[in-house]
């Protein structure tokens, strides 16, 4: 009996893992820093939006899109980043307040280049992996901060031969509504 009761308990806890994300839909904003490689000045603002949908406490399905402001590179050239990407989130409760997540899926990378003699477009599907803790301050109000990278190979817009390799990630602190 004794051994019946000690197990039940434990597999209690092993199934909550602690207080429960909250299951369904979610929407928010974030600002951050974002870092372009290869780059010469190799970190601008990210902006951007995310949501989601959990379907259990401990996995859920989350679309994310961010730009950036410009990234210098000299007096004439100017570089953007911009990505969307689709992912499965996983999710670890550490109490009632916290959490911490990880997801990795496929991401719609664009890295725009602006020089005196024109413009030229790169983008691709690449990797997208992230990591992060969201904080929930309210009933339905969060806070999150996390780490977001896209990186591949991609293309020229014009001459499929021309590809460029990128690193373009992101730390930032985001808001979030749970409906």
């Amino acid at each position: 009996m004794k051994n019946s009761v000690l197990a039940s308990a434990v597999l209690a806890m092993t199934i909550s893992g602690g207080a429960l994300a909250k299951e369904g839909a979610y929407v928010g904003g974030s600002l951050g820093s974002a870092k372009l490689d290869p780059s010469e000045d190799s970190t601008a603002t990210s902006f951007g939006g995310y949501g989601g949908y959990n379907f259990t406490e401990w996995f859920g399905i989350e679309g994310s899109l961010f730009g950036t402001t410009e990234f210098k590179q000299g007096d004439d050239v100017e570089v953007n980043g911009a990505a969307f990407s689709v992912a499965p989130r996983f999710i670890l409760n550490l109490n009632e307040e916290f959490s911490l997540f990880a997801k990795a899926g496929l991401s719609n990378t664009l890295v725009t280049v602006d020089t005196p003699i024109g413009d030229t477009d790169f983008d691709g599907i690449v990797f997208s992996w992230g990591v992060g803790m969201d904080w929930s301050v309210g009933e339905h109000l969060g806070l999150r901060l996390a780490y977001e990278m896209n990186d591949g190979e991609l293309e020229h817009e014009d001459f499929s031969s021309v590809d460029v390799d990128i690193e373009l990630s992101q730390v930032y602190l985001g808001v979030h509504y749970h409906f």
